[in-house]
Parts: structure tokens; C-alpha cells; sequence
């Protein structure tokens, strides 16, 4: 049997991938950027071709669904496995709010 991805995924990735369904920006791939970029603000600002101010309030705006740390290696890690979980398994996985 397939699990579903909710119970899997780290679930303020859930809440973010929630966001994006009706968002102009999508927050799941500006902290997948993020943290694919070691965390380098200047480095995502430049790859999402906006600027480091713009990229760093939406930084703020993102923390605020993140209960977990980012710092931590582990925490670090199921966030970046829940991001591709849902951008993988996206529209089926996240199809609308519950």
C-alpha cells in the first residue's frame, strides 16, 4: 500500500506546499534554493533573480512555518527530503487544503 505523504513529510513543509497552491511565489522553492545553496542568501537571491532584501523578507515570511531548525543537520535534512517528497509526488500529494 502507498503511505500517504502527510504522514511522512515534516509537516511545516505541508503547511508551505499549502501556501504555494494559490501563492505567486512559491515558498517550497525559494527554502529548497536556500538550503541547496548552504544557506548563502546572496547566492539564492541571485538564482531566484531577485535581491538579497527581497529574498531576505521572504526568508522571515517562510520561517514563520518552519518548526524546526534549520541549523540542525538532521532537521535540515527531513526538510530537504519533505520538499522533494512534495515537488515529486505535487499536485497528487498537496492536491488542496485539509
Amino acid at each position: 500500500s502507498i503511505i500517504p505523504i502527510r504522514l511522512i513529510c515534516a509537516k511545516c513543509v505541508i503547511k508551505l506546499a499549502e501556501h504555494d497552491i494559490d501563492a505567486s511565489v512559491s515558498y517550497c522553492d525559494s527554502l529548497e534554493i536556500y538550503l541547496n545553496t548552504g544557506c548563502n542568501l546572496a547566492e539564492t537571491a541571485r538564482l531566484l533573480g531577485v535581491t538579497r532584501n527581497t529574498f531576505l523578507a521572504r526568508l522571515e515570511r517562510i520561517m514563520r512555518y518552519i518548526d524546526l531548525d534549520i541549523n540542525d543537520g538532521d532537521d535540515r535534512l527531513y526538510i530537504q527530503i519533505s520538499l522533494r517528497l512534495v515537488k515529486k509526488t505535487a499536485p497528487y500529494g498537496i492536491a488542496e487544503k485539509q
